[in-house]
């Protein structure tokens, strides 16, 4: 119970708090809503994507037995009567075929609901995979999945976030790898190039990578070609292990990490003598930050379950990217930024119950800043010192007290116009908010 004076000095604590995040934030804009899409009507779920040119994004819609393309206003671009399960898309444009979208399609081998955290999961392994050209819709290439897939594992087949230069043709490679085989994570790699021609192929021992944002291609060397990490392993272009991180079996040994569940590399430090560095995300070991070239340790930041990152310029004093990391099991809502040589900057927890943070391009902010997105309620833009510059009032009264997982929240670009949206799913609909004029 509070003292008679604590109160007012509580309160006074409370105004001065919210000056200074109104100061700070004077030029920056609230978000209100610009458009919202009804998915269903649709005909499936939406992805905005850059693929057929350059700068212009339009929409993907994969609904059952079809995968379409349309501009932001509805037009038809393009469909293909394909069952996508997966898609990912190519880093690098085709002057021909604009982005390649790599899919799962086809039969599935194995469905089965499991009673996971947050509700039961489909978990399938898809029979056929196709190259589609980006442009036109057009099949450029096919393949079955005709090398052996254990089809009991925990999760289902996935790709690599983004495709790689592997065969030297530009950035159109891509692995497809395990979403997780068991509580020892991902365990399985396959590389292919745009063909779908069979690179590589790799089983790890240890060093396992975990979720989707645990496997990554980089050009850490600098000859052109790019490496693959992959949890705590790098590859070269032929799946040659370069090296295995020196501390993959404190990390394995530790309850509740057994695998990486996300990794970054990068020239981050914006420093050629501390470059490439790499972030290791290893569960409830926290935050591994190595020698991007060596894999030897050069800090261990304890930071709770690291799980989940985030990259981007938010401070414009410091050389390189800033790395965001998120704390979810035990402790949600902590979100931890370094800098690009992986020294902490700060760390604030802006509720308890939720994960996640985007970096995003706002009007008035000039470097980014970061959207606090772990729940309905908690929505704010942070900048990267730390300081809540702008309560995004519009999300939490659409929100209400729903949880990130029920939201997915999104960065997203419509049309040519290069501005960075929120996207919120609310009710069946996708509710996108741009800054206030």
């Amino acid at each position: 119970m509070q003292s008679p004076l604590q109160s007012p000095r509580d309160a006074e604590r409370a105004r001065r708090t919210w000056a200074a995040e109104h100061d700070a934030g004077r030029d920056i804009p609230d978000a209100v809503e610009v458009r919202t899409f009804d998915p269903a009507a649709m005909g499936g779920s939406l992805r905005f994507l850059d693929f057929a040119d350059p700068g212009r994004f339009d929409v993907l819609v994969n609904g059952p037995g079809e995968l379409q393309a349309r501009t932001v206003e509805g037009r038809p671009l393009w469909s293909v009567r394909e069952e996508v399960r997966q898609l990912e898309a190519s880093t690098d444009f085709d002057p021909a075929h604009g982005r390649l979208l790599y899919c799962l399609v086809g039969n599935l081998h194995h469905e089965r609901q499991v009673n996971v955290v947050g509700g039961p999961i489909e978990y399938y392994v898809a029979d056929e995979m196709v190259v589609l050209a980006g442009r036109t819709g057009k099949v450029l290439a096919r393949r079955k999945v005709d090398f052996p897939v254990e089809v009991d594992m925990l999760r289902h087949l996935d790709w690599s976030d983004g495709t790689g230069n592997l065969t030297g043709g530009g950035r159109f490679d891509i692995v497809l790898r395990e979403w997780r085989k068991d509580k020892g994570g991902g365990v399985n790699l396959w590389a292919f190039d745009r063909r779908l021609n069979l690179l590589w192929r790799d089983t790890i021992e240890t060093a396992w990578y975990g979720h989707h944002w645990a496997v990554q291609f980089f050009d850490a060397d600098a000859d052109g070609r790019d490496e693959l990490l992959a949890g705590g392993i790098l590859y070269d272009a032929s799946g040659r292990r370069l090296w295995v991180h020196d501390r993959a079996e404190e990390m394995l040994a530790i309850h509740s990490a057994q695998h990486y569940d996300a990794v970054a590399i990068g020239h981050f430090a914006g420093d050629a003598q501390a470059d490439p560095v790499a972030f290791l995300l290893g569960g409830s070991a926290g935050l591994y930050v190595a020698d991007g070239l060596t894999g030897r340790t050069r800090a261990v930041h304890r930071i709770g379950h690291a799980q989940g990152r985030a990259f981007g310029k938010a401070r414009a004093d410091l050389p390189g990217t800033q790395v965001l990391a998120m704390t979810r099991w035990g402790n949600m809502g902590i979100l931890t930024l370094f800098s690009g040589r992986g020294e902490r900057l700060w760390t604030r927890q802006s509720d308890y119950r939720g994960q996640g943070a985007e970096f995003v391009t706002w009007p008035g902010g000039g470097p980014q800043l970061i959207w606090s997105c772990t729940s309905g309620p908690n929505q704010a833009l942070y900048d990267g010192f730390g300081r809540r510059v702008r309560e995004l009032r519009a999300l939490p009264t659409l929100c209400g007290d729903r949880m990130r997982k029920d939201l997915g929240p999104r960065i997203l670009r419509m049309g040519d116009d290069g501005q960075d949206y929120l996207g919120m799913h609310v009710d069946g609909l996708l509710h996108v908010f741009g800054p206030r004029q």
